[in-house]
């Protein structure tokens, strides 16, 4: 019985033994099955792995259209559109800073230190000619300014030149334009300021001998005077002999502007330019609109040799002090003084202590008592003044 019994365990041993493997075998961290050894559809499935459609799809990460569009980030358009459209000689606009083809959005910091900030809007004026220009912005119910860019590209940095007069005050501004060459005019609010307005740009009239219809032997307006005698033969006004007027005009055609025609002033010439020197006291706004009236502008000092012909003309005529074109009036302008006629170059010179702003002073006088120094003083005040003509 026991070698009966000890028979069946050796036969049974085997196949226990065998089962254990197989049970063990299942579990197995060693199973080639579970390793990836050689089963292509888990382990080596290059379909979720090393799917090139999600993990190097050049249509999501390296995408040109959204990371470097140049579309979206390096956009120019809105330089190339920032003008309303353009302004040509003695052509006039009325129109409102806020109104079609405005903007809200540049400040002009290379011409003011307080800046602008629209809305504005602007126009570009190609110079038919080489000469002097001026350009007039009128009409105004609110603090709208007047600026000056070179080129048509509305860059801030090429601002040059501007007037910023306080409140519903006109602004006029002449430069030295050359032929051919785009400038863009600016109409900017101060400070969110909205007003209508009318702007226009004097061009500088053709000088005699210049005027390509000025033919020899011809007498267009009938004044009696034939070219090139008469100067300007688009103006029976202005002939040989024809009185001259105080009016910024050569009307009797010597070559010299009015010839001492202005009441009550002193003409002398200096540096290319004509001066008036006046001695009806004037209360500044008055003064600066007497100026205005005889096409001049109240004076602008623009260098030593300037101020120094000014002063010593001023003592030659015994004229004790007197207005110049410089101020800051305007609440908003309080300490940015700037110049009411021709853009000055930044030249000052002030008296010691001075500007001081005593009681609200914002007109700029010369004063023999201060070796005509520059003195800040209240712009009621009467005073002589001084006009200029020229750039």
């Amino acid at each position: 019985m026991r070698y009966l019994l000890l028979s069946l365990l050796l036969l049974l041993a085997p196949l226990t033994a065998c089962h254990g493997s197989l049970a063990i075998g299942g579990s197995s961290p060693d199973d080639d099955d579970s390793s990836g050894g050689d089963d292509d559809d888990v382990a080596d499935d290059d379909d979720a792995a090393d799917d090139d459609d999600i993990a190097d799809d050049d249509d999501i990460a390296d995408d040109d259209d959204i990371a470097d569009d140049d579309d979206v980030a390096d956009d120019d358009d809105a330089v190339e559109t920032c003008t309303a459209g353009t302004i040509s000689c003695d052509q006039v606009i009325t129109a409102n800073n806020a109104g079609a083809g405005s903007t809200n959005q540049h400040g002009w910091n290379s011409c003011s230190d307080d800046g602008y900030w629209g809305p504005e809007i602007a126009y570009t004026f190609t110079a038919p000619e080489t000469g002097e220009f001026s350009v007039h912005l009128s009409g105004l119910n609110d603090d709208v300014d007047l600026l000056l860019l070179q080129g048509s590209e509305c860059d801030p940095s090429q601002c040059f030149a501007g007037s910023w007069n306080g409140g519903d005050e006109s602004e006029v501004v002449e430069f030295d334009g050359q032929g051919g060459q785009t400038y863009t005019v600016y109409v900017d609010g101060w400070d969110g300021a909205v007003s209508d307005f009318t702007l226009e740009i004097a061009c500088p009239d053709p000088l005699p001998g210049d005027d390509d219809d000025a033919v020899p032997g011809n007498d267009d307006d009938g004044d009696g005077w034939e070219t090139p005698d008469d100067c300007n033969d688009a103006d029976p006004s202005v002939h040989p002999g024809a009185p001259e007027d105080c009016d910024a005009l050569d009307n009797d055609c010597n070559g010299a502007i009015d010839d001492g025609a202005c009441n009550n002033c002193t003409q002398e010439e200096f540096d290319g330019h004509t001066y008036q020197f006046c001695t009806t006291a004037r209360a500044w706004t008055n003064a600066r609109d007497t100026c205005e009236d005889i096409g001049y502008y109240l004076v602008t000092i623009n260098n030593e040799a300037e101020d120094d012909y000014t002063t010593d003309t001023a003592e030659a005529l015994n004229i004790e002090y007197f207005w110049t074109g410089y101020n800051d009036r305007g609440g908003s302008n309080e300490g940015n003084f700037t110049w009411t006629g021709a853009a000055g170059s930044g030249f000052e010179n002030w008296a010691d202590g001075e500007p001081n702003n005593d009681d609200n002073e914002d007109c700029v006088e010369k004063w023999e008592d201060m070796e005509f120094y520059w003195n800040d003083f209240s712009c009621g005040f009467n005073e002589p003044y001084v006009c200029e003509l020229g750039l």
